[in-house]
């Protein structure tokens, strides 16, 4: 185990973790392993509270900066390939464990759903306070929300009809009623 990458991170609730006060374990008289308020694993940050503050924080400067720089060269390409190089920088980063924000804050719910306006705006031309409208339903796009449902929705039909993975599979029991 290498302690200078390791990390352990305790979840609760806020007031919970106040009360807490431990800096970390030590594995040999030469490795201590810290305690964070957050981690990352695959690429998802996970804070201690579950808010996932730090993964829309990270995630939303990692899009910004992208729709920046895709706006520059947007004159360049026609509206097709911006749509696809947006789809496949920006949206699927969105799309990458979002089930994962079911139940998540309003706040963060609105910040993902910033990125995805602006990353409307970057394909359509439009400019930052311009009303995108009717643009998503153009896009064949979902707003954020429902994104994270069809998801879930998406798992838990794979594992009905048999190709999720089996630890996924294995969650599931089904109901027989005699109907």
């Amino acid at each position: 185990m290498n302690g200078s990458k390791t990390e352990i991170i305790i979840l609760g609730p806020s007031n919970v973790l106040k009360e807490i006060d431990i800096s970390g374990v030590a594995i040999t008289h030469f490795t201590n392993i810290m305690f964070v308020s957050s981690v990352k694993n695959l690429g998802f940050r996970i804070d201690s509270s579950l808010h996932f503050n730090d993964q829309v924080i990270s995630l939303k400067k990692k899009c910004f900066h992208t729709l920046r720089n895709l706006r520059k060269i947007r004159g360049l390409l026609p509206e097709n390939h911006i749509k696809l190089v947006v789809n496949s920088m920006v949206l699927s980063c969105l799309d990458y464990c979002n089930a994962l924000y079911f139940g998540a804050g309003e706040r963060q719910i609105n910040q993902l759903q910033l990125i995805q306006n602006a990353a409307t705006k970057v394909i359509t031309g439009k400019f930052k306070y311009d009303h995108i409208g009717d643009d998503l339903i153009d896009l064949h796009w979902l707003d954020i929300r429902k994104r994270i449902i069809f998801k879930i929705a998406l798992i838990a039909y794979k594992a009905i009809i048999g190709i999720a993975p089996l630890y996924i599979q294995d969650m599931f029991r089904y109901a027989h009623h005699g109907h």
